[in-house]
């Protein structure tokens, strides 16, 4: 296609072009009576040609060339080289097995493709090759053995017709490997030694999403126009299905999925999740919960290990359930520190992989006093309950405060303090006496001893000093009328309403009376209600509890954990909404909240003592000092908020100072020195951290640090304007690698693959589909037009024939006699 265009000045010299053009003629006439007619012509048509090329000069034309291309375009090959793609498929059927081997032509030529195909109906139908049993069965054995990234390689680059090479003969082709992330590659790298451990990438996480969204964006002039896919589908990162959509669609650039791997789940024993507190308190029993994936040995018993690196290990024997089996143990705290351990089953028969058979972690064990604040306005059953459970706990140290109390002048002053120095702002909240406790318990106070302010407060220490908060309702004050705003926002339920039982069973039996609780899955799984040895005997113990007379159930607010609902007795007609809740909790800023809608925990204790009411009470304030449990002395509390944390999560160092201690030193300057285990700091300093006063809590000093590799690392409090008498105050940091599913569950998502075919406007390739793949993506791409421009008017050329026009008139003149 050819498009001519002049300038737009061309009018301004069409008059002088015209006038020269007459002026030849002219000329021609009078030079008639001197020459013969044929020369006059020769003349006069050099001269009317000269004029047309030195007007054309002046119009500055432009031609403007435009030609098919059809190479402009570039194909990405996305290659997934994450953990599970280390897998070899022994259990695919042999009708897979048979298309992959035609797929890798490992087997088969043009002359037998007829037998081949018999041979693969009737695999698809299950019939017995006994016939070609002993040619079949090494080749199928040897795809078997085969790992998807094997499978891969030979694909790409192995074959007689590597794709690699069929798909460069249609445009240009871009080679792309990821995991967590993607990143460009060359062919080289096709190797299956280095395709396991390529640099930058963490093969832990499979993240297809941003390996699309990368690998459709334009890295040159060439648009990208397809992208090949070659992967198990098993995402592992946590994207959103719909973003995934939406870049598909409007990039409109079609993906071709290959699925490596089969659908048909493997038999594997794999530790999918181990569930634990980050921290517990020296001489507690905390539970220990594993996740065991036992797909393939159901109903079989096998042998799960709790492994603490110091101590005897824990064993237990259970019976593999479909999909997955869950695992308690009890481990006792009886040591102070930091107790790395691992859980893990033995390999067992027929496993496809038993790297994936055991999981480390740690445990921080804390020498320290939970600080409990316990409000009220009178000592009723509740409160005197708690108040005796936590007087006969070590662990615990708690403050009461009693607004109303009867007074008969026997003692000086009331049993119980009866008011709180709470700070004229809200905003002083981290210099008060608030300040100091890790856990408020409210119970049914009215406003006229808690304050809206007083609200304002407890929210300040809630939102920002990742303080704990219980909202316990009652009969009297609390909940009733118009509770505080700032008590509003901070209870994790909505929509209060009262339930009180008025009959009672025919047997007057105090189990049978009134409404019960039930817990929710989330509530079996929440520490501070789990009273058993395993999640059966803390069903039966729930349900052994008695039942409440009255108390207030809500709905929860969004994000909100319902932990426990109301059930009626089978005798009692009273109508009760199992979908509301009774106790929730739930995360407010950087703090929690747990929200009681009963005023009779006291009556756990039925024919129990004290064995679950202490045991709730105790978990309750074990449950909010973890949130902020630090070690130290009477100077300053040391340590992480997370003693254990993986790679590339934020390691956070906080230093609690008391008040006393600031006053003595206002110019205090405190660091953290990072070194790796099994160095002094002195030595090797990994890092060095300034801890700095937090704007909430001036008393806090915070520093945090990024990108530490996994190790396990020491920290040590360093201060400077201070006399710090005490011994060295240290902390321990394990930076783990980072948690993931990747060999949870080892089979290929055809599913996923298909979804990202259908919504790109591609499709899912199979394996006796991969010769056709590249005349797919050849009727993709089309042609494209590339424009070229060549200005005309200062081309050399144009001198050249101008120049030979006007010497070739000039020389037929001087030849012929002419002036």
């Amino acid at each position: 296609m050819i498009d001519f265009q002049v300038s737009g000045w061309w009018w301004v010299w069409m008059l002088p072009t015209i006038a020269a053009i007459v002026g030849v003629l002219v000329l021609s006439r009078y030079e008639r009576r001197l020459v013969a007619p044929r020369l006059g012509y020769a003349l006069l048509a050099l001269r009317i040609t000269a004029v047309c090329v030195l007007a054309l000069a002046l119009f500055k034309p432009v031609v403007t060339l435009s030609r098919e291309d059809q190479t402009a375009a570039q194909i990405v090959v996305a290659l997934d080289v994450s953990q599970s793609m280390q897998t070899a498929d022994s259990q695919m059927s042999p009708a897979q097995k048979l298309r992959w081997a035609r797929a890798l032509q490992t087997i088969g030529n043009d002359a037998n493709r007829e037998q081949l195909d018999q041979w693969q109906q009737a695999l698809d139908d299950q019939t017995d090759l006994q016939a070609h049993r002993e040619m079949l069965l090494p080749i199928l054995e040897d795809i078997g053995r085969l790992t998807r990234l094997e499978i891969a390689e030979r694909l790409l680059s192995s074959t007689q017709t590597p794709l690699l090479r069929e798909l460069r003969q249609i445009g240009d082709v871009r080679f792309v490997l990821f995991a967590d992330q993607p990143v460009d590659a060359v062919e080289e790298t096709l190797v299956s030694e280095k395709l396991g451990s390529i640099d930058g990438l963490n093969s832990n996480v499979t993240d297809i999403q941003s390996a699309l969204a990368e690998s459709i964006r334009s890295r040159n002039a060439r648009p990208v126009s397809a992208v090949v896919l070659l992967s198990d589908g098993r995402e592992t990162a946590e994207n959103d299905p719909q973003q995934l959509a939406q870049i598909l669609s409007e990039a409109q650039i079609p993906v071709y999925p290959v699925q490596l791997g089969t659908s048909d789940r493997p038999s594997d024993i794999s530790i999918a999740d181990v569930d634990h507190p980050p921290s517990v308190f020296l001489g507690d029993t905390t539970r220990i919960t594993a996740t065991v994936g036992t797909h393939g040995y159901e109903g079989r018993e096998f042998e799960v290990t709790l492994t603490p690196e110091s101590g005897e290990p824990i064993s237990k024997t259970v019976t593999a359930a479909e999909p997955e089996t869950t695992v308690h143990f009890q481990w006792r705290a009886d040591r102070a520190g930091r107790h790395p351990m691992t859980v893990s089953v033995s390999a067992q028969s027929g496993e496809i992989r038993d790297d994936n058979n055991s999981a480390a972690f740690a445990l921080n064990v804390v020498d320290d006093t939970v600080r409990v604040l316990l409000l009220d306005q009178e000592a009723r059953w509740e409160f005197r309950f708690i108040d005796n459970a936590y007087r006969r706990d070590e662990r615990v140290d708690a403050q009461r405060v009693v607004f109303v109390q009867p007074h008969m002048d026997v003692l000086n002053e009331t049993f119980f303090p009866s008011e709180f120095d709470w700070p004229a702002d809200p905003a002083d909240w981290g210099t008060s006496p608030l300040a100091e406790f890790d856990l408020v318990i409210v119970g049914d106070v009215s406003q006229e001893f808690l304050t809206p302010t007083a609200w304002e407060t407890l929210e300040r220490f809630v939102e920002e000093g990742r303080g704990s908060l219980v909202l316990s309702t009652g009969r009297n004050y609390v909940d009733r009328d118009n509770p505080p705003e700032a008590r509003q926002r901070l209870s994790p339920v909505v929509d209060l309403q009262e339930l009180s039982v008025t009959s009672r069973p025919a047997s007057n039996s105090s189990r049978e009376f009134g409404f019960h609780l039930q817990l929710t899955p989330l509530g079996e799984s929440a520490p501070m209600l789990f009273f058993g040895a395993d999640m059966q005997q803390n069903r039966e113990i729930w349900d052994s509890f008695p039942g409440h007379a009255w108390g207030m159930t809500g709905k929860a607010k969004p994000g909100a954990d319902v932990l426990a609902k109301p059930v009626a007795a089978a005798h009692q007609n009273d109508k009760i909404d199992p979908d509301r809740a009774v106790i929730a909790r739930h995360n407010y800023g950087s703090g929690q909240v747990l929200w009681l809608g009963i005023d009779s925990t006291w009556r756990w204790r039925y024919r129990t003592g004290d064995r679950f009411h202490h045991r709730f009470w105790g978990q309750v304030a074990r449950w909010a000092a973890l949130n902020r449990s630090l070690q130290g002395n009477s100077a300053v509390r040391f340590g992480v908020e997370r003693s254990d944390i993986e790679q590339g999560t934020e390691a956070v160092v906080v230093a609690q100072f008391s008040s006393v201690f600031l006053e003595r030193f206002p110019n205090l300057k405190a660091t953290a020195q990072i070194s790796s285990e099994g160095t002094s700091v002195t030595d090797e300093t990994t890092a060095q951290v300034s801890l700095a006063p937090s704007n909430a809590r001036p008393t806090v000093f915070e520093g945090r640090i990024n990108d530490l590799p996994v190790g396990t690392y020491k920290i040590v409090l360093v201060l400077d304007d201070a006399e710090w008498e005490d011994e060295e105050l240290t902390a321990e940091l394990s930076v783990l690698p980072q948690t993931t599913r990747e060999l949870a569950d080892l089979t290929a998502d055809s599913e996923y693959l298909r979804q990202i075919a259908e919504g790109s406007g591609g499709r899912l390739v199979a394996p006796q589909e991969l010769q056709q793949l590249p005349s797919w993506i050849e009727q993709s791409i089309g042609t494209t037009a590339k424009p070229e421009s060549i200005p005309l008017w200062n081309h050399p050329w144009l001198l050249v024939v101008f120049c030979v026009l006007v010497g070739a008139e000039w020389t037929i003149r001087k030849l012929n006699g002419l002036p």
